[in-house]
């Protein structure tokens, strides 16, 4: 590609040493050309920049930029698509899957292995590249023993920056969610062994890393609570239960004591799992701790944020609109525990009797 060589010797620029609005306007128009004529005119597009990557981190931020571009401006769900690029989106997949994604993969972790500690600037660019493309992309090619290990090592290598770390986290949480069968998805889950960063949980709750390894754990926890419901043998609901038995500690963690992600909706997480219990009646010990973590997450997540306390001690604007939010929020806490009283009536009212008690000799 003529963009990756220098213009002459007496003016050795390149593009990819400009700034970053060109390098992105030359990944635009790399996604233009590919929009128009991938595979059909130009069919060797990808495998015509994969050889330039052997000329160093430049060309490996480029091609980050370039998938990126791809991935934001044709390939993409998340953004509103006519039917006709539906279509090409659909087209540029296909393509890709039968001609270059697994060489796409192992460029990927090559340079990941090679630049983990010299440049981690480039390794979260990598990384998020690689999240965008696992949700489509043939996860054998991702979960295997040379993958998976590099992930969890990237997570908890000490001396890494945290955009590196959560970097790899967010490549984690696309796995986990990535639509399967239940089938195939709970052993996928299991042999992720993913207990191996709950010690991480529990550093600094305002941290990027914490942000991300939360975001991990409760989309974890969402995807087993799936199986759980659509698995049919007694085996794999017993294999589902303990995973959640083992995740869910740190899950009440992260509710009570982090920043989670906008898109896990704590309550209803927490309806679907008090809703299963009803299919293990009688309850164990472990699940009646577990009731009440739910309602001690209940009694957290139910107070107002410090930090508009003075906006609704004169309830100006931003204090009316949290206020409005917390009267809509505590609906749904209402129901979680009607729920949870139904399931283990004990339990709620031990904690409404304790929680009332609380109350009373801190106000006197």
């Amino acid at each position: 590609m003529a963009c990756f060589e220098r213009v002459d010797a007496k003016n050795p620029i390149t593009v990819l040493e400009g700034p970053a609005f060109m390098k992105n306007k030359l990944a635009h128009v790399l996604v233009t050309l590919i929009y128009f004529e991938y595979p059909l005119i130009w069919s060797s597009v990808f495998m015509d920049f994969l050889p330039h990557l052997s000329k160093g981190a430049l060309v490996m931020d480029m091609f980050c930029r370039f998938l990126n571009a791809l991935d934001d401006e044709v390939i993409s769900f998340d953004y509103p698509r006519t039917p006709d690029e539906v279509v090409v989106a659909g087209r540029v997949k296909d393509a890709m899957r039968q001609q270059c994604v697994p060489e796409i993969v192992r460029a990927w972790y090559h340079i990941l292995t090679m630049y983990m500690t010299s440049d981690p600037e480039l390794c979260a660019s990598v990384l998020d590249s690689m999240k965008r493309y696992i949700s489509w992309i043939d996860i054998r090619l991702i979960v295997n023993d040379a993958f998976i290990p590099l992930l969890f090592d990237l997570i908890l290598a000490d001396g890494l920056p945290e955009q590196v770390q959560g970097a790899a986290a967010g490549c984690l949480l696309a796995v986990v969610s990535k639509r399967m069968d239940s089938q195939s998805k709970l052993p996928l889950l299991q042999n992720l062994q993913i207990s191996r960063v709950f010690g991480l949980i529990s550093t600094d709750g305002d941290s990027e890393l914490v942000s991300k390894l939360a975001a991990l754990l409760t989309g974890y926890a969402v995807e087993i609570l799936e199986c759980f419901k659509r698995v049919s043998s007694d085996d794999e609901r017993a294999v589902s239960v303990e995973l959640l038995n083992e995740v869910l500690p740190s899950v009440f963690y992260v509710m009570k004591s982090c920043e989670i992600d906008s898109a896990f909706n704590v309550v209803q997480f927490l309806l679907g799992y008090v809703g299963t219990m009803k299919s293990l009646a009688p309850l164990k010990e472990k699940q009646l701790l577990q009731l009440g973590q739910i309602l001690e997450v209940i009694r957290a997540q139910i107070l107002y944020d410090p930090i508009y306390r003075d906006h609704l001690d004169v309830l100006d604007k931003i204090g009316r609109e949290e206020q409005d939010r917390m009267v809509e929020f505590r609906i749904d806490l209402f129901v979680l525990l009607r729920t949870v009283g139904h399931v283990a009536p004990e339990v709620t009212h031990m904690f409404i009797r304790n929680s009332l008690a609380a109350a009373t000799v801190s106000t006197t």
